[in-house]
């Protein structure tokens, strides 16, 4: 080495922060924060950063600046059932958009019982990760005292679930009204004999149990609901179960897509016509919707919107900003048009 500790002699070409520094003719911490992805750097500035770096081939070290600034630009994402096609698109969206951000994204599972949910979030307290996703409703209850825990040390998102406390944000779809769209769209076509079928165990079932109830109602429609597990078969083979007991049925409002594909199998089977004869709606208006035959009538539950923006509000939060604790988007309905449809009479 010489003087002033340089080495001499072996490789004299590795170019580092300083170099960049000196030939864009910024500050250290400058070039530090445009290798960060700060949003406080002029464009301009970034710009010229980025070409003294293509200039003198300088590469990050990933590693390096993750101990600098305690950040491993990894998102965990925690969630109770993934064979569910909803969270099944949310962990997709979330990917997608924090990838665009320049983030990884991890998913872990945990079983829906609160054991379980408790040992894989006291796990994540021992791991190195910047922000942690939670989506399923056992992880928003009223009191959770682990998820406050762990939202002091690392910033936490909910995922269409709600739930105060410091360093906890929540991004949620108003599924209450939601489900209140179904219903009007079927009372304006004259239904009145209505049916609700749900899973009780779904994350959003008591906002939209709420609002179905809140809209018959209001409409002097008696309420009838059927509670069954998850998927096509479970609800075609429940309404086979209680049809005779139901009496007349016009309208059958499903809180969930696969619901709605298992009551219009049920009709089939059983000769009736979907929705001359009864009409079904779904919600989420997923992919499995479209292919449904007829086309299913289902409540857009903006899933997408909210599985980026919890992204985007966990990500936001990391880099300084400050999101709002919830985020609120409101559910639209996707109307399926049918020609040469004659509907029933009213009774």
């Amino acid at each position: 080495m010489d003087a002033r500790g340089r080495r001499i002699g072996g490789n004299t070409n590795v170019v580092n922060i300083y170099d960049v520094a000196k030939q864009s003719g910024v500050s250290i911490a400058t070039v530090s924060r445009v290798l960060n992805g700060s949003a406080k750097v002029r464009p301009v500035t970034a710009a010229r950063v980025h070409a003294a770096m293509n200039e003198l081939s300088f590469s990050p070290n990933i590693f390096a600046q993750s101990l600098q600034t305690n950040s491993m630009r990894v998102l965990t994402v925690l969630t109770v059932d993934i064979s569910d096609v909803y969270f099944a698109v949310a962990v997709q969206e979330i990917e997608q958009q924090a990838r665009e951000r320049g983030y990884d994204v991890q998913v872990s599972f945990a079983r829906d019982d609160l054991e379980d949910q408790a040992a894989r979030l006291t796990s994540l307290l021992h791991k190195r990760v910047d922000g942690i996703i939670l989506a399923g409703s056992s992880f928003a209850r009223v009191d959770n005292p682990l998820v406050r825990k762990v939202a002091r040390r690392t910033p936490v998102a909910l995922l269409n679930g709600q739930l105060d406390g410091e360093g906890i944000y929540s991004v949620v779809s108003d599924d209450g009204a939601g489900i209140k769209l179904a219903v009007e769209h079927l009372v304006a076509q004259g239904r009145r004999k209505l049916v609700y079928v749900q899973d009780s165990s779904n994350a959003a079932a008591l906002a939209k149990a709420k609002g179905y109830r809140d809209a018959a109602s209001s409409h002097g429609i008696d309420v009838v609901v059927l509670d069954c597990a998850q998927g096509v078969e479970p609800a075609q083979e429940l309404l086979a179960s209680h049809w005779d007991r139901l009496g007349v049925v016009d309208g059958i409002v499903c809180a969930e897509d696969p619901l709605a594909i298992g009551a219009i199998k049920h009709l089939s089977a059983r000769g009736l016509q979907v929705p001359a004869d009864v009409a079904v709606t779904g919600y989420d208006n997923l992919s499995v919707a479209t292919y449904s035959s007829p086309e299913l009538t289902s409540v857009d539950g903006r899933v997408r919107d909210v599985s980026r923006t919890v992204a985007d509000v966990l990500i936001d939060k990391l880099e300084g900003e400050t999101p709002p604790a919830l985020t609120t988007f409101t559910p639209t309905l996707k109307a399926v048009s049918y020609t040469h449809l004659t509907l029933p009479t009213k009774a």
